[in-house]
């Protein structure tokens, strides 16, 4: 399975290309998989990246894409063309499907793909059972009830009969994507899960947003929503928003950088923002748009908007990439806005 990044985004890596040979125009990083060791090694073979470019290869759950995945390890890409064996996490090392992904912190250029985790790379014994769902049917799922730090219930439609999902709890604005594994539910013939009241993990206490998904490690299925974390609350969002100024119909946050100090800080100029709002401050690696990033500062927004901050550091774990994503989301609203910079110094 070859798995590639939007033409449109290519075009804007080669143009500061400099270290390393990019590939054609033609041509565009492509990975496949050759040979699994279950619980231990994935060996795969990489197609047309740059030469003479290191690459960080990262794994992760399924349907990350790698991104923001262990890095297992550091790989000279030679020609552009090489296999490569690795090493599984031992935080993966009981999931039945994984993902994995090469990028490049110099050049920008990434591949990534994902392997079932048993010796034939296969679909695991028993997924044939599991009911494909009619065409144009996805999972779904409800918040029907909130107990503040405590636990939710869900009300889920469209799953799939007799398959098994990971119950996950994480961050607002992550989609629960590598979050918290709180219980591991089946569903019956007709699809119905056999527990829909989940425990609120401790990590998580205090936030007034939760995200929570519900993933199939053996069909792929999956589906995610949020809530708020006061008692009696439930998926609409009716609660949590007191003392907020919404946007105008049509507004919404955005924000460009204005001043990079590489490895240090970067600084940048918002527009839009909801008033009298709380705001996290992530940065994480190129092409995750923020999400799931570490956090670097919560910053506040006053009546007309504006924020009390606008520089913020470069995390330690960031330092010495090429490209790093931005992302600030506010905590008492649906409101987000992302951008990334080169992390250089300018101007």
């Amino acid at each position: 399975m070859k798995k590639v990044i939007p033409f449109m985004l290519l075009i804007l890596l080669l143009l500061p290309i400099q270290a390393s040979a990019a590939p054609s125009n033609a041509t565009i990083p492509s990975s496949v998989i050759l040979d699994v060791e279950e619980d231990d090694t994935v060996t795969i073979k990489v197609y047309n990246f740059p030469a003479d470019d290191t690459l960080k290869v990262r794994m992760g759950n399924f349907g990350t894409r790698g991104v923001g995945g262990t890095v297992v390890d550091t790989q000279n890409s030679g020609s552009g063309t090489f296999t490569g064996t690795y090493t599984i996490p031992n935080a993966l090392k009981d999931n039945d499907l994984i993902a994995i992904r090469l990028e490049s912190p110099t050049t920008g250029y990434y591949a990534y793909d994902w392997f079932w985790n048993n010796d034939n790379n296969e679909p695991i014994k028993g997924s044939s059972t599991t009911s494909p769902l009619p065409a144009g049917k996805i999972p779904t799922f409800s918040i029907s009830n909130v107990n503040e730090d405590k636990n939710i219930t869900i009300n889920p439609k469209n799953f799939p009969a007799n398959d098994t999902f990971k119950v996950r709890m994480g961050d607002y604005g992550t989609r629960g994507v590598g979050g918290t594994v709180v219980e591991t539910v089946t569903t019956d013939g007709d699809g119905d899960l056999s527990d829909v009241k989940f425990k609120i993990p401790s990590s998580l206490y205090g936030l007034a947003r939760i995200a929570i998904r519900l993933e199939s490690p053996t069909s792929g299925y999956y589906s995610y929503n949020w809530f708020y974390n006061s008692t009696g609350s439930s998926s609409s969002g009716s609660s949590g928003s007191t003392g907020t100024g919404g946007l105008p119909a049509g507004s919404y946050p955005t924000f460009y950088i204005t001043a990079v100090d590489e490895d240090d800080t970067v600084t940048i100029k918002p527009y839009n923002f909801t008033a009298n709002d709380e705001y996290t401050v992530r940065m994480g690696v190129m092409g995750s748009r923020g999400v799931g990033g570490t956090v670097v500062d919560t910053v506040t927004t006053n009546a007309n908007g504006k924020l009390d901050t606008t520089t913020f550091n470069i995390p330690a774990g960031l330092v010495g990439d090429y490209q790093i994503a931005i992302r600030l989301e506010s905590k008492n609203t649906a409101y987000y806005a992302f951008n990334w910079f080169y992390n250089n110094d300018h101007p």
